[in-house]
């Protein structure tokens, strides 16, 4: 994330992209409780991949800390049940 503040409603909008293979269907919704849960495993699972990552293209390590904490601060204002199919690569996509 580049950090204009100008540019963020486009990339919000243009990261809410809904993937599904042809014939599945929705999962139940994620509940209130549950999205604690679910933000808490993404940061779990892919908080060291996304720093490095990141560190591919800022070249500093405090930098590539920032760009995956703002990348993870946007996941928390996505509706859980649009990304949590692809999450890997919507985080990927959204610290790019």
């Amino acid at each position: 994330m580049s950090g204009d503040v100008e540019n963020f409603p486009k990339a919000k909008q243009a990261l809410r992209v809904e993937v599904r293979s042809a014939g599945s269907k929705p999962k139940d919704p994620i509940k209130p409780g549950d999205f604690a849960e679910f933000i808490e495993k993404a940061v779990e699972e892919h908080e060291s991949a996304l720093i490095g990552y990141a560190r591919i293209f800022v070249h500093d390590l405090d930098r590539a800390r920032d760009v995956v904490q703002d990348t993870f601060i946007l996941l928390c204002q996505q509706d859980p049940d649009e990304v949590r199919e692809h999450s890997k690569s919507w985080l990927l996509t959204a610290s790019r």
